[in-house]
């Protein structure tokens, strides 16, 4: 009976690796009766779950698209220009050095609506170029930015098309992910563009609000005060961090959750202080990041609070009653946490 109990905890550890799909059973392996017959119950209990698995990746990776960029097309006034190639045809020279336009391979992006909108990280869109999505199935279509926002991170793109078969994802919420929660991950707008395949992963959320590092661009924004870019919403600390592989230009791809609802935008963001090797950082779909979807989704900016303080973001600072919270550095004069009362060296609980 050992070998019949072990093989039944295999399964068991297995089946919850894989992870637990509510309603489904999967975990619940059946004890051992006889010599065998636990190892059959637990691998029935691993092909159930592998199969749940499967189909989650192939029910949500045609909402996966490839996004690339293309400089504008420049006027070009002089004549044609025609050879006779070695199989008796002329061949049109149009596409010499100099008028060649290159296609440029930006990231991923998601689905999220019927009409055509695909939410993808800020990096990818190239203001001034021609942007194009490709589907799982080689459809191609025209898109034009509709609306990008730099201090999130993300930006939406409109299919500029009358009629599309694009498959949009639903947006989850983030706020219910907690360490050990089961996520795929779905990108790569590489293999995408070349097989109509993108790849996929499966793994779980290791951490929650991490940070960015202060060097890392999520914007291309350049700060005129200092050296490097902007400061970002996760730069503070909203990014959330799992171990399922991301792999290249990660940038715009999918996290879903077990019940095949979008709750993150995968983000090329590799190394956290920390951390000692490589993770996955993707934006959390969660409250604020929905209401910052719904507004680009409209085409309008989106509007954040002014609290008009400063604030260290490197370590917690306590309290005399042993609470842990933000230090105020600087209250400016006017603004609304001046105002109401706040000053510096204050602690936010």
């Amino acid at each position: 009976m050992a070998n019949c109990e072990h093989a039944s905890q295999l399964a068991r550890t297995v089946a919850l690796t894989i992870g637990l799909i509510a309603g489904s059973g999967l975990g619940q392996v059946a004890p051992c009766q006889a010599q065998g017959a636990g190892a059959g119950a637990g691998l029935d209990a691993l092909r159930s779950a592998q199969s749940a698995l499967i189909e989650l990746i192939k029910a949500t990776e045609p909402s996966v698209v490839a996004i690339t960029h293309t400089p504008p097309a420049q006027a070009n006034h002089s004549p044609l220009l025609f050879r006779q190639g070695d199989d008796g045809f002329f061949r049109d020279l149009r596409g010499i050095p100099g008028n060649a336009r290159v296609e440029t391979p930006a990231g991923a992006g998601v689905v999220i609506d019927a009409s055509g909108l695909v939410l993808t990280q800020y990096l990818v869109v190239q203001p001034g170029q021609q942007h194009t999505i490709y589907t799982v199935d080689g459809d191609s279509y025209p898109a034009e930015i509709r609306a990008a926002d730099p201090r999130s991170g993300l930006a939406v793109l409109d299919v500029s098309v009358e009629r599309n078969d694009l498959a949009p994802l639903p947006i989850g919420k983030a706020e219910n992910l907690q360490k050990g929660s089961g996520v795929v991950t779905i990108g790569n707008p590489n293999a995408l563009l070349t097989d109509g395949q993108p790849t996929a992963s499966y793994g779980t959320i290791t951490n929650l609000a991490r940070k960015a590092d202060p060097q890392v661009n999520l914007n291309n924004a350049k700060d005129p005060l200092r050296t490097g870019y902007r400061t970002t919403l996760h730069h503070f600390g909203a990014l959330i961090q799992t171990d399922a592989r991301l792999g290249w230009n990660a940038s715009g791809g999918a996290v879903v959750n077990l019940a095949g609802e979008l709750v993150g935008i995968t983000t090329t963001v590799s190394v956290i202080p920390g951390h000692e090797q490589s993770a996955g950082y993707a934006i959390p779909m969660n409250a604020a990041f929905r209401r910052i979807v719904d507004t680009l989704k409209e085409g309008k900016e989106v509007e954040y609070g002014l609290l008009g303080i400063s604030f260290s973001v490197s370590a917690r600072s306590k309290t005399t009653d042993g609470r842990y919270g933000i230090a105020v550095q600087q209250a400016y004069a006017g603004g609304p946490a001046g105002r109401a009362g706040l000053r510096s060296r204050d602690i936010i609980t």
